[in-house]
């Protein structure tokens, strides 16, 4: 029987968990929840969803500011730009250059994608990664390339980031809105269990009783569309090492488990 999944929510980001609840909500419609009595479990869902709404977006307002943003933006820059020139050498016909780029190279491979890291985390990786380029293994070779000025345009920027992060005001309200969103997040789950329950009953009630094909049709396609984003959350957090993949039965009727692009979304 088609049926939308059951996973477990709690360990994703609050941009995926915010972006997870708010397609649920626009796939499940209020005409489709009046249609089929459910009214009033959506409407419970989307009530406790709203204060999620407004504490996340609270929160991004805050975090994304015009400041950090340039900041950020300027760190990743400059790191592009090392990176590039250094990858420039790779098959450089003077050979103190050639082996310098591929030295510098193999220095860079843990820290290869810290631009595409969440703001904590690439601040981290940043400061290792100088570390490691400024360290007597790989100094000289930073020379040899003529990058010494980008490391310094490098860490000036990235020791601004660390500023505005370690902002008292900014770490106060991430505080609050995380605090507010530990509160309000399961019970946003909570209210999606119950209409996840309500819309298999109605599919339920109507292949057993009513075996109306118009309703297995309208009912069915919201199944799949809410367990296609159950499904990409599910793979995201498997991915990531913070939960297990979705347990879906041998011949269940659900969508090929999708491979959604990596976010960068600010976390608190």
């Amino acid at each position: 029987m088609k049926e939308i999944i059951e996973i477990y929510m709690s360990r994703g980001r609050n941009a995926e968990h915010f972006q997870l609840h708010a397609a649920i909500l626009a796939a499940v419609t209020e005409a489709l929840a009046t249609q089929y009595r459910i009214s009033s479990v959506r409407e419970k869902y989307a009530t406790v969803f709203k204060m999620e709404d407004l504490i996340y977006l609270q929160n991004q307002a805050y975090a994304n500011t015009k400041e950090m943003d340039a900041a950020d933006k300027e760190c990743d820059t400059h790191f592009l730009t090392f990176k590039s020139a250094v990858a420039t050498y790779k098959n450089w016909p003077v050979e103190g250059k050639r082996i310098a780029s591929e030295k510098l190279t193999f220095a860079l491979e843990p820290f290869k994608n810290a631009n595409g890291k969440p703001w904590a985390e690439n601040r981290a990786m940043i400061t290792n990664c100088l570390q490691v380029l400024r360290s007597d293994t790989y100094k000289a070779y930073v020379t040899e390339l003529g990058l010494d000025e980008i490391l310094v345009l490098l860490e000036a920027a990235n020791n601004k980031c660390n500023d505005l992060m370690s902002d008292h005001l900014e770490e106060k309200r991430s505080r609050e809105a995380a605090d507010n969103l530990k509160v309000v997040r399961p019970q946003v789950d909570a209210a999606f269990e119950l209409l996840r329950k309500a819309i298999n009953a109605v599919y339920l009630m109507n292949e057993l009783v009513d075996q109306n094909a118009d309703t297995e049709a309208e009912v069915g396609a919201v199944i799949d569309a809410v367990n296609k984003f159950l499904l990409g959350y599910s793979a995201t957090l498997s991915r990531r090492k913070a939960g297990t993949k979705a347990n879906v039965k041998p011949g269940e009727d659900l969508p090929v488990d999708p491979k959604p692009e990596e976010e960068r979304p600010g976390e608190l």
